[in-house]
């Protein structure tokens, strides 16, 4: 068997591992697989589990606990348009734990250090409007288009807003369950300087039971009644984005695509207010909407533990933005984690990172523990979204 060898931010990595774990489940302990995540890496993975698309039976509200992994199940990692892959297979004992090469594996919000959730920036001032005048973007700020005539979700955010108008993470409710879905994701470049993104658009993340259970905390403050459905992924981008000749206000839909087959949405509801701050979200900052579409506002730990690395310094790819340009984790060059103030409007800057086997000088966008938590403005221009 050929070993691919791909650069990581600390130096060689021979990805030649094909994940299976027992995700925590309510259905038997249904297999989910996950391909390492590399940062710079394409990545093709099938990832076969019991698909779940919609309201589970009424017991399955409480997780059961994880179960030692004993499966296995093969991915393809392939580092260049040259097609050059290898398939293994090994097993893992624990879903939450990263390993790097001549390492023992850690977790990766721990190992970035603590963060202040307690008092998290309010963004609903933040919140710009073409539609209402705000004819550019501002660092901090998202700069929406406009937002739909019949927007829903909620509006209070009194029970877990701190007296200078921050916001504690930690008291906001979360929606319960941890539901397993089949989620089919690749990612892949053609040779001829495209880069194909297919799927449908399920976690290989458990979920929250969607519609939100009426006999649950979170019911109270946001009755969102959407389950979730798997959708069509069909996207191209450039190998190499170009920048737009000026920034683009961001629209309604998927916002971008994460490692974990699902969508990325921005910062904001279709209310217009802050998302991660008012609306209920599940252990992964996910939930479902009219579009029946489940994706991501907010980076948890339980997200950044399933995506990022515990490699010094910059943090890894975690999907791609409409635009075509990656996002990353948290922390920046020096490895110290970032906020909106260190980034452009857009929510990014500018340096050498890790991309698809090597390193190049590429604007980048990263996710922020602060609004407007992923994007601002689109740096790049944008393709039409499959919802």
């Amino acid at each position: 068997m050929k070993l691919l060898k791909v650069g990581l931010p600390s130096g060689l990595l021979t990805i030649a591992l094909a994940l299976a774990i027992r995700a925590p489940s309510t259905s038997g302990g249904a297999l989910r697989t996950a391909a390492p995540r590399a940062e710079g890496v394409v990545v093709k993975c099938f990832i076969p589990m019991v698909l779940h698309g919609h309201l589970p039976e009424p017991d399955s509200a409480t997780p059961a606990p994880p179960a030692a992994a004993s499966a296995t199940a093969s991915a393809t990692v392939t580092a260049s348009s040259t097609a050059t892959s290898v398939t293994t297979e090994t097993t893992v004992p624990t879903p939450t734990t990263t390993a790097t090469a001549g390492a023992e594996a850690c977790i990766p919000s721990k190992f970035q250090g603590p963060v202040d959730l307690t008092h998290l920036p309010m963004g609903d001032a933040l919140v710009l409007r073409r539609d209402q005048g705000d004819k550019q973007p501002a660092v901090g700020a998202l700069w929406l288009c406009g937002v739909p005539p019949n927007g829903r979700g909620n509006d209070d955010a009194s029970d877990w807003s701190n007296p200078d108008g921050s916001w504690d993470f930690h008291r906001k409710p979360t929606v319960d369950g941890r539901v397993p879905f089949v989620s089919v994701f690749q990612a892949v470049l053609d040779g001829m300087g495209h880069r194909l993104i297919t799927g449908n658009a399920l976690p290989s993340t458990p979920a929250g039971i969607f519609p939100i259970d009426p006999q649950s905390i979170a019911y109270r403050y946001d009755r969102n009644p959407s389950h979730i459905e798997p959708h069509d992924v069909n996207l191209t981008f450039d190998a190499l984005p170009q920048a737009a000749a000026s920034p683009r206000c961001v629209t309604f839909g998927a916002t971008g695509i994460s490692l974990t087959g699902n969508a990325i949405y921005h910062g904001a509801s279709t209310l217009g207010n802050d998302a991660a701050a008012h609306e209920m979200l599940d252990a992964y900052g996910g939930q479902s909407d009219g579009t029946t579409t489940y994706h991501t506002h907010f980076l948890t730990d339980e997200l950044l533990d399933r995506l990022d690395t515990c490699e010094p310094g910059h943090s890894a790819l975690m999907g791609y933005i409409m635009d075509g340009y990656g996002i990353y984790g948290p922390r920046g060059e020096d490895g110290k984690i970032l906020s909106s103030k260190d980034l452009d409007a857009c929510h990014g800057h500018t340096h050498p990172v890790l991309w698809d086997g090597k390193t190049e000088n590429l604007y980048h966008y990263h996710w922020t523990y602060d609004f407007p938590y992923n994007v601002g403005c689109f740096k790049g221009t944008p393709v039409k979204a499959w919802n």
